[in-house]
């Protein structure tokens, strides 16, 4: 609503016109009125009360027609410019809303899109955790085979070791009580001799 509808434009001069020629109009009709006054001075009374009343009203309106006019014109622009001073508020306050209105609607797509990556991401570093643990396992079991196989082999070593130092015990004392005086002789000559080959 604009102001120019809220407040017309109100015609000061015609209201105060038709109030003076209305008083004009009446007054003779109550100088009548009164019973008893003579009729020539009646007339004669009734016109200078008339010119009184004319020049009365026409000095009033001289004095202070202007002041009014311009308190009721300044009033007005004032009620205008208050109503236009509104009219800006409340364009303001819309497009604030309506901005408001949009950051919350970007927001909300926002934190969907972040509640999206955020759970993509939890899926990736889940798989990759998972996948993580699955290689470590792998290893740790790789590691595991190949320590048994190494202790495998290790006891399987030391079980010929002692397997060939228990049959060199067994083959040394079997070959004491079956060889003679001789054959020990012959034996380190045999030696002997093909350690002197060697040099």
């Amino acid at each position: 609503m604009k102001s120019k509808d809220f407040l017309p434009a109100i015609p000061w001069r015609q209201i105060i016109g038709s109030f003076s020629f209305y008083i004009m109009f009446f007054l003779p009709f109550l100088a009548f009125g009164t019973e008893g006054a003579e009729e020539g001075r009646n007339w004669r009374d009734f016109f200078w009360r008339t010119f009184d009343f004319a020049v009365l009203v026409g000095l009033i309106y001289w004095l202070v027609g202007a002041k009014v006019r311009d308190f009721f014109h300044n009033r007005k622009t004032s009620i205008k410019d208050m109503l236009d001073e509104l009219e800006r508020k409340k364009n303001e306050a819309k497009s604030q809303y309506e901005e408001l209105e949009r950051k919350l609607e970007k927001g909300a797509l926002e934190l969907e899109e972040l509640e999206k990556t955020i759970l993509l991401r939890g899926r990736e570093e889940k798989e990759r955790i998972i996948q993580e643990a699955l290689l470590n396992a792998q290893r740790m079991k790789e590691e595991a085979r190949r320590r048994m196989e190494y202790e495998m082999k290790r006891a399987s070593m030391e079980l010929k070791a002692e397997a060939v130092r228990l049959s060199i015990e067994i083959a040394t004392k079997a070959i004491a009580r079956k060889i003679t005086q001789e054959d020990h002789r012959r034996l380190v000559m045999e030696y002997i001799r093909e350690m002197a080959g060697r040099n």
